[in-house]
């Protein structure tokens, strides 16, 4: 039997789903008490992560520059301290609050509008038995991928059904604190230090197709050429940053750019032919244990309305009105939906 980790990657507490192949890691353990994105971490939470995740804070890590590259810390960790995961066969990253969609009926029969199809993602309420089994999340389904195709990521993104920006202009336009010389640069270095993938590049930078939110499985061969691939390109380019001229959420370019590099290197691996299963994904509202959950409720003011505030300012900032009436409308009456359904659901299992 294959040996397989899901590496579940976290900066905060959140509901691990059951199966042998998970791997919660907590990215950026070794700034954890540093401000983030999302302030700072309480010690509760901390102390939560410390007992029930791995750190990315051991042997060779880049854990301290994770404001910068996001879950690439968690990453480079799992690349540089292989044994320590118990050298597997195969290996996948997903998130806290998204997971691949495995039964892909389940996918294409609820995405109902164009702003899902075009992200590829499902939003859901919260992690339970219903919701594993509706998007196939098990041990089953996932040893099923490793063993049928060479390569599980996302399917591909539709930009042009939500306004028509080509990948540039969706990295300039809807990334707050976004630098679109970045991806300019980003390609420029590709090309540069990876001359073989000049033509997939070529071929498909001014389309609308790309994987996002860095999630695949792979074969362990497969995942050292793609870390070798990303962590040299990411390398050279933070050599020419300067973190003081971005916002706090625009300092995390290195995990924007990581994303786009991920997909050129599927871009390639298509041309080379591999078998790539491309799956939907979820978005889960209150990814969270149940006691996290009756904090959410009893706080009066989930923390998902201000981020969606920030979100909707930013879009206003950059000129995008018409993108923030959409989203803003749409977005607020789901999450006004999903809290709803959240604290009736709460009250009856607390009953």
């Amino acid at each position: 039997m294959p040996n397989v980790k899901i590496l579940l990657v976290s900066h905060k507490p959140f509901k691990i789903p059951k199966g042998e192949y998970f791997v919660p890691i907590h990215a950026g353990r070794s700034i954890a008490m540093e401000k983030s994105k999302d302030g700072k971490i309480d010690k509760a939470d901390l102390d939560w992560m410390l007992k029930n995740t791995t750190g990315d804070d051991t042997g060779d890590n880049i854990s301290d520059k994770n404001r910068y590259y996001s879950e690439c810390s968690a990453l480079y960790w799992a690349w540089k301290n292989y044994d320590a995961l118990g050298n597997p066969d195969y290996i996948g990253l997903m998130h806290y609050r998204r997971h691949f969609i495995f039964n892909d009926e389940y996918y294409v029969n609820n995405i109902k509008d164009d702003w899902h199809r075009a992200l590829c993602y499902k939003n859901e309420d919260f992690i339970d038995d219903n919701y594993i089994k509706n998007i196939g999340l098990t041990d089953e389904n996932i040893l099923k991928a490793c063993t049928n195709y060479d390569l599980v990521v996302t399917k591909d993104t539709k930009f042009d059904l939500i306004g028509g920006y080509n990948l540039r202009e969706n990295y300039e336009k809807t990334i707050p604190g976004s630098k679109v010389k970045d991806f300019d640069l980003l390609f420029d270095t590709i090309k540069k230090l990876y001359p073989e993938y000049v033509a997939a590049v070529d071929n498909n930078i001014n389309g609308y197709k790309t994987s996002l939110y860095q999630m695949f499985i792979m074969p362990k061969d497969l995942f050292f050429e793609y870390c070798e691939f990303l962590f040299s390109i990411l390398f050279e380019i933070e050599k020419q940053l300067d973190f003081n001229e971005y916002t706090t959420n625009g300092k995390r370019v290195l995990g924007y750019l990581a994303e786009r590099v991920l997909s050129a290197f599927v871009w390639k691996k298509q041309a080379d032919g591999l078998n790539i299963m491309k799956l939907g994904v979820t978005e889960v509202e209150y990814p969270y244990e149940d006691e996290t959950i009756e904090k959410i409720i009893n706080s009066g003011c989930p923390s998902v309305f201000d981020y969606l505030r920030l979100k909707l300012k930013s879009y206003f900032l950059k000129g995008e009105a018409k993108q923030a009436n959409k989203e803003g409308y749409q977005g607020l009456r789901r999450r006004i939906k999903s809290y709803k359904k959240l604290k009736k659901l709460y009250k009856n299992f607390i009953s």
